[in-house]
């Protein structure tokens, strides 16, 4: 990839039709025989981005094989993030649904069996034929055509996810959904943005989103919303999801909102029901298996996640002879595979996945050793499969994720073991790229690192070791999360036990008892952690001799009643003491 400057030639834009000179992006390798280069231009008067010397492929052939399909399966298919589309609109007036370019048809079988739609797919690719024949989903072998197929209904709810950006020209697409669609139905879209085609997009990330010889346009949100305007849709919304653009469409009312949650009750319980009906050691038992295993664990489900674990490990001792509780002994080491088929001969494509989530377990169970080996492996997973797939002109976001994770719960475990050496190992671990990739982790992964190992060192009590990280800490911010409001909280520790500075200490404390009471709002999210916060917020007041500001941080522990729930009775009782020791309040009462 090669990033260029200055202006290109006039051309006219296929997103929002403006005739100008356009702004040079970069030149790309295609992913396609015989790989030519390929030019991004984009457009001064909408910000779309488009190749402009392209040749449409057979969508047909445009697959790559067998292994290709099985990396879909088991690590490539964002099944969740396609499933939460469906979830930004209201279920009640949908019957009939119709997604487009439907692939595999993860989407069109969770809407038949989950939400009992009348769901159908239409796709003529060879993903679509086998997730037919593997899934039982409804699926056309056929392109939409402007007429609709004899016998079916025009559809209340259309999916159109990852499709408009693979055509030259939207216009009579648009219109052939349109003429498929009910009077009053919706559209949703989702697909690459524009927006997100700068040089600090990580390879991982950016490769995808080009998909150079595949894609031809690149969506602004402002490209994207003229395209649909013009095309007969006058309500429309759509929303910049940083890589990637959701959008409605409609021709009268539309209301969606991108940011409701996926029901993940009902996403679990369709991967439990696609893996248990699938062959066994099948890539698509294997894909789903993984994805409730990792869907567990997050959740913190681990007896489910640990009973999720036995048929993959029976799959990957009886076809490729792994042993998932042996991790050090897996073939990872050694000259890189030189095809996705020669990497699929040695282990899954989603082996990073089920290392990473092996080694949680680990933790849980305290099991330090096996889990550094765990995730040692599965660094070393990722980075084969990333090597495999930037060969052929790709990568993997959520590999590339995983590879960081998993090298940063080794620097964690480190850590654990060496609090002296907590600060060089992670000064090493954000400066030095890393083979056989030759890149840095991602500031953000370099950030969430940091904070998790101060606040261990805090609550270790293990303050020199803090210390070396505080300043570090405090100048990348907390986020508005959970590690946020823990963050904050070990700094008001630090200071108040360590650095003697009660004042700073109320500070810290205060901002993360705000920040955690506007978590606290959020559904499902805890308040408990309100009354350590309000507590050591007093202590370090009135240690620090304000007074009033004391008052007013315990008072609610002290009430019978409270603004937010019923006060932990092991700090209202402390609260108590250190009010009557500091005569806030009465002795006796």
């Amino acid at each position: 990839m090669e990033w260029l400057q200055g202006g290109g030639p006039e051309r006219r834009c296929p997103a929002c039709h403006v005739s100008e000179p356009t702004h040079r992006v970069l030149r790309i390798r295609s992913a396609l025989p015989p790989h030519p280069d390929l030019e991004l231009e984009r457009c001064q008067a909408c910000g779309s981005a488009f190749f402009a010397d392209f040749e449409v492929p057979a969508y047909e052939d445009a697959w790559g094989g067998e292994a290709a399909l099985a990396f879909y399966q088991e690590q490539g298919a964002g099944v969740d993030v396609m499933l939460a589309s469906l979830y930004a609109v209201s279920h009640d007036k949908t019957k009939r649904f119709l997604e487009i370019g439907c692939g595999f048809g993860f989407s069109v079988d969770f809407a038949a069996r989950i939400l009992s739609w009348d769901a159908r797919g239409i796709d003529p690719g060879p993903a679509a034929r086998l997730g037919r024949d593997l899934l039982g989903a409804n699926i056309d072998d056929a392109y939409l055509s402007a007429e609709v197929a004899p016998g079916t209904k025009v559809s209340d709810l259309m999916l159109c996810s990852e499709v408009i950006e693979h055509i030259e020209d939207p216009d009579p697409f648009l219109n052939t959904l349109a003429a498929n669609l009910a009077q009053d139905g919706t559209i949703l879209f989702t697909t690459p943005n524009a927006d997100a085609i700068v040089p600090e997009t990580s390879p991982a990330t950016l490769a995808p989103l080009l998909s150079p010889g595949y894609h031809v346009i690149i969506y602004s949100p402002k490209g994207l919303r003229i395209a649909l305007k013009r095309n007969g849709f006058d309500a429309i919304e759509v929303a910049d999801w940083g890589h990637s653009l959701r959008a409605a469409a409609a021709r009268g009312s539309v209301r969606a909102d991108f940011s409701a949650p996926l029901d993940r009750t009902a996403y679990r319980r369709y991967l439990d029901l696609v893996a248990a009906r699938a062959k066994q050691a099948s890539p698509l038992s294997l894909g789903m298996y993984g994805r409730l295993l990792k869907e567990r664990v997050n959740a913190g489900e681990y007896e489910a996640a640990a009973a999720t674990l036995e048929p993959i490990r029976t799959a990957l001792r009886e076809r490729w002879g792994l042993d998932l509780d042996a991790p050090e002994t897996m073939p990872l080491d050694g000259s890189m595979p030189g095809s996705l088929e020669d990497l699929h001969r040695i282990h899954p494509f989603n082996l990073a996945t089920l290392l990473y989530m092996t080694g949680m377990l680990f933790l849980v169970r305290d099991e330090r050793q096996k889990a550094f080996a765990a995730f040692t492996a599965a660094a070393k997973a990722a980075d084969r499969v990333r090597t495999v797939l930037r060969a052929i002109g790709s990568d993997d976001g959520e590999t590339e994720e995983l590879g960081w994770r998993s090298r940063a719960a080794m620097v964690r475990l480190a850590a654990k073991r060496d609090p002296d050496g907590a600060a060089p190992a992670l000064e090493r671990f954000a400066s030095e790229a890393r083979p056989p990739l030759n890149e840095r982790p991602p500031l953000r992964i370099v950030d969430d690192l940091r904070r998790d190992v101060f606040v261990l060192m805090v609550n270790d009590g293990r303050h020199m070791a803090a210390d070396r990280l505080a300043a570090a800490v405090e100048k990348a911010g907390l986020p508005e999360n959970s590690a946020g409001v823990s963050t904050g909280f070990a700094l008001g520790l630090l200071e108040l036990n360590h650095r003697n500075s009660p004042k700073r200490a109320m500070q810290h404390f205060e901002q993360a008892r705000a920040r955690q009471e506007r978590l606290a709002s959020a559904p499902y999210s805890s308040r408990s952690f309100v009354w350590a916060l309000r507590f050591h917020e007093g202590l370090a007041a009135l240690k620090a001799r304000e007074r009033e500001h004391g008052r007013e941080a315990l008072d609610p522990l002290l009430q019978a009643t409270a603004a937010y729930g019923e006060a932990d009775a092991a700090y209202a009782e402390r609260a108590r003491t250190l009010a009557r020791d500091h005569g806030l309040i009465r002795r006796g009462h």
